[in-house]
């Protein structure tokens, strides 16, 4: 969480981040595809990081699946 914060174009606090064993889950709303990229790629960046799931991040004005 502390690294999506200090990361320019994410919005950390509109992201919700939940670690187990490895597996990286982010959860909420952003404002573009690309902030949601970013997002993924600084969590994959993390040290002991084996997996991140963004498939909660919704992108404002894109309709869920």
């Amino acid at each position: 969480k502390a690294d999506l914060l200090t990361t320019s174009n994410v919005p950390g606090l509109e992201i919700k981040v939940e670690t187990v064993n490895g597996t990286v889950n982010l959860s909420g709303t952003v404002s573009s595809q690309s902030e949601k990229e970013r997002a993924v790629a600084v969590a994959r960046g993390i040290q002991g990081v084996k997996q991140v799931d963004a498939t909660g991040i919704r992108v404002m004005g894109v309709p869920a699946r």
